[in-house]
């Protein structure tokens, strides 16, 4: 499978020139044969204070344009969205392939040490569940920012037999030594982690650190202080076989613990 995970500037409040560069990023991503497509967390609007008044519905129209972007091939787009449902405001990782939404994450585990709009307990409504697709014969899990902090969410996908974990960051950066390789070493996954980079809505510069790091913890690419679109062939073949040998899943005392 090869994937794209696009890094891309903040422009927060910017919805309209946030969606044109990513379908931009996307299309150049198809035309050079991925079959996976990552952006970052809140990709369209950002942390800015109007975002709920800028909110989409999961299949709304950021979705629509991918999905008629992604007719005639079998490749997929996971981005992020401030989503709105009735009363209720998520950030979600819609996944989006040429017939449509196919299926949507919302973020678990909620910010609260920060003011504004990243205490995000104050204004948005937390999911209840972890979420994982299928995708060219690899099973994928979803994540979303601080939900990676908890070394249980991608022990809880590596249990439910995933190979391939998406992690969607919007922060001042994410490389592949903040986690990403630990995680990636402790569960014998595969993780390919998104970052936007440039200025956020407090004038804080940010790196990003967009990566891809395989089952052996090798860093296949990463991305910073610019945008642009980092590829990678990945092999999860042999990963069950792998987990059968890994110590970190081996020697776990789970009665002690």
């Amino acid at each position: 499978m090869k994937l794209a995970v696009v890094q891309q500037n903040h422009n927060p409040g910017r919805p309209d020139e946030n969606r044109q560069k990513a379908i931009f990023a996307a299309d150049e991503a198809l035309r050079q044969g991925c079959d996976l497509i990552l952006f970052h967390e809140e990709l369209l609007t950002g942390y800015c204070m109007s975002a709920r008044e800028m909110a989409e519905t999961a299949d709304g129209k950021t979705t629509q344009l991918f999905q008629q972007l992604l007719k005639g091939t079998q490749s997929c787009i996971i981005y992020g969205l401030t989503e709105r449902d009735g009363d209720n405001y998520y950030i979600s990782a819609p996944v989006v392939m040429k017939d449509g939404l196919v299926a949507l994450y919302r973020k678990t585990h909620l910010y609260g040490n920060k003011s504004g709009l990243r205490n995000e307990k104050n204004f948005f409504t937390p999911g209840n569940h972890f979420v994982m697709f299928s995708h060219l014969g690899v099973k994928i899990g979803l994540l979303i920012c601080y939900d990676g902090d908890f070394f249980e969410s991608v022990e809880y996908y590596r249990k439910k037999d995933c190979q391939l974990v998406l992690w969607m960051n919007n922060r001042e950066s994410r490389g592949p030594e903040d986690l990403v390789r630990d995680h990636a070493v402790r569960n014998s996954m595969i993780m390919a982690v998104s970052c936007c980079c440039g200025t956020d809505e407090l004038g804080i510069s940010c790196p990003g650190g967009s990566c891809i790091v395989n089952q052996h913890g090798m860093v296949l690419g990463e991305i910073w202080n610019r945008e642009g679109i980092l590829f990678a062939e990945i092999d999860p073949s042999g990963i069950e076989i792998e987990r059968k040998k890994n110590p970190w899943i081996n020697d776990r005392r789970g009665d002690l613990y």
